[in-house]
């Protein structure tokens, strides 16, 4: 009897949550709805902090932590478990993120519980040895919590509720016990990691750099708000930091710096699992959209973000690399360029398919194979990290991404699609390159004074990316000249275009060395890639990925010579 009453109620259960699930996945939600459910709970879950962490000392949490930290936080947290949970379902990783999304604000129930009880508490990443890490993780956050001065009961219970409904979720999507019991780990060991990243960064930083600290609180705590920032040019660049005008205490200032660090780190691991979550989603159409990033072209702009580096080296004297803030703001700047033009890529081929129609058959919104929807998806994702990247990277970096994306905009958007016009394109595309130049000197220079930036490198960046655009019209010349787009082999034609162009851009090689350093070495090597670029462009069937591979490694056995020969 009392077996059958269990199995009743067993069976009740079930065909509830079967009823719960299914209303659920049926609601029609898109990509952007979901972001902004994940988005608004860690956005109140930092509002209630407020109220309950002692160390927000009675006041809402910054800039920083309410905006970027948090979010970014979580936003990585959710996308690992819904790449977890697919992988052990098979279920589509839209409906699971449907899910996800609306059992998100299971993040407020910490704060909640804790203010229920009435007893302010820390909320504080795990820190410690490799011993304390693997007994505070074997003991739910044990050893961890004891250390803590006032315990959170909250979160031990947030955590369990959110494991006990990733094991539920996979157990009723497959109906094995041993998944749902690997997925209910493989949950905490993500939140786990997560938890204590800063101090597996820490750790691995210093191994690094060899130092080799003792993992405790107060070494981690020391690294993270006195070391780095000593150690950093780049911090006090970022207006979270200090915004012009106003003078923040220092306390804010280390709490600043230390949330835009731990923003940098979780943005690149988020920036890891959105492409992995959209190669989940499709595989075909994520090959698709990887095939167009125009890497190569990408190439040529990440030459002149390191050139524009290298210049604001011999400012400062010393590598941006000297802290982990550093670091950290070096590849998010450079994430902010990339980002940028992957938006600008995907807004041009957007207003470009008449033409593309013509000339750039393979283009994936040409084939059909890319569905709109996800193709604006994905160009608003570039232009949010883009602009996310950049924030944090700094108040120059911000403005300069800012107007790199705008040229691009004016360039191939109505209403006035500049590209159009001969020799407005490539003076559009030639401003852009000197944006590149700009971004990568502001973050290694240690200045924001515009008078340091070299203006003779942009003058020669400015005419020599200006002849170097032409070359990519050459392929595009049928479709241009049906759609009233006036490029140079438009107007001259194509054998005399290329003539003209190759010899422009044999001129601009051998000039390097007259602007950089001039010997017999770096001349020979600029006339020997100066003829290559001539060949290749006068070939008669023109490849234009053959010119931008010549021009990278023009670009890096050059600048290879010019740092020996400078260091000999």
């Amino acid at each position: 009897m009392l077996n059958g009453n269990m199995r009743k109620f067993g069976k009740n259960v079930m065909y509830m949550v079967d009823s719960l699930l299914k209303k659920i996945e049926a609601i029609p939600m898109n990509f952007w709805q979901a972001v902004l459910l994940i988005y608004g709970a860690s956005f109140l879950r930092g509002i209630l902090e407020g109220y309950i962490n002692l160390d927000n000392g009675d006041h809402f949490m910054g800039i920083g932590d309410t905006f970027f930290h948090y979010p970014l936080w979580y936003a990585g947290v959710f996308l690992f478990l819904f790449i977890l949970v697919r992988l052990l379902t098979h279920e589509k990783i839209e409906t699971i993120s449907k899910v996800g999304s609306i059992f998100s604000f299971v993040i407020l129930l910490a704060p909640l519980v804790d203010l229920l009880i009435g007893k302010p508490v820390r909320y504080l990443f795990i820190v410690g040895n490799p011993g304390d890490l693997l007994h505070s993780g074997v003991t739910f956050l044990g050893s961890f919590l004891s250390a803590v001065p006032v315990e959170s009961i909250g979160l031990r219970i947030e955590i369990a509720v959110a494991l006990l409904f990733v094991g539920c979720y996979v157990f009723y999507k497959t109906h094995t016990l041993g998944r749902s019991v690997v997925g209910i780990g493989a949950a905490y060991a993500t939140i786990f990691v997560f938890l204590s990243l800063p101090t597996l960064v820490f750790y691995l930083y210093n191994g690094t750099i060899g130092a080799h600290e003792a993992l405790t609180h107060r070494a981690v705590s020391d690294f993270y708000y006195n070391q780095d920032i000593a150690n950093s040019i780049t911090s006090q660049r970022s207006f979270i930091v200090a915004v012009s005008g106003v003078a923040p205490s220092a306390v804010d200032s280390l709490e600043n710096q230390y949330s835009i660090t731990t923003s940098l780190m979780f943005l690149v691991l988020d920036i890891v699992a959105l492409a992995w979550w959209l190669y989940l989603f499709s595989k075909e159409e994520f090959f698709l959209l990887v095939k167009n990033l125009r890497l190569l072209r990408l190439g040529y702009y990440f030459s002149l973000f390191f050139l524009g580096a290298s210049e604001g080296v011999a400012v400062l004297q010393r590598l941006p690399t000297g802290s982990l803030f550093d670091c950290l703001s070096l590849v998010v700047a450079a994430c902010a360029l990339a980002f940028g033009w992957f938006f600008s890529v995907w807004e041009n081929d957007e207003v470009d398919v008449s033409a593309d129609k013509i000339s750039n058959k393979n283009r994936p919104l040409v084939q059909g194979k890319a569905s709109l929807s996800v193709w604006r998806n994905v160009k608003y994702v570039f232009l949010l990290l883009s602009l996310v990247s950049a924030f944090l990277a700094g108040w120059y970096l911000f403005i300069l991404t800012l107007l790199f994306i705008f040229i691009y905009h004016l360039y191939s958007a109505p209403p006035l699609r500049l590209k159009r016009f001969l020799g407005l394109s490539s003076v559009l595309i030639a401003l852009n390159a000197v944006v590149a130049l700009m971004m990568g000197f502001f973050i290694a220079s240690g200045t924001e004074n515009l008078a340091r930036f070299p203006s003779g490198v942009a003058a020669f960046v400015f005419v020599v990316i200006a002849l170097v655009e032409n070359v990519k019209n050459i392929k595009d010349i049928e479709g241009d000249g049906r759609c009233g787009i006036y490029t140079l082999p438009v107007v001259l034609g194509e054998k005399k275009a290329k003539t003209v162009i190759g010899t422009l851009i044999f001129l601009a090689a051998v000039a390097t060395p007259f602007v950089f350093l001039l010997n017999a070495i770096t001349l020979a090597t600029a006339l020997t890639f100066g003829t290559i670029f001539f060949v290749i462009i006068t070939r008669p069937r023109f490849d234009e990925r053959y010119f931008f591979v010549a021009y990278l490694a023009f670009f890096l056995v050059f600048a290879v010579e010019v740092f020996f020969i400078a260091h000999a």
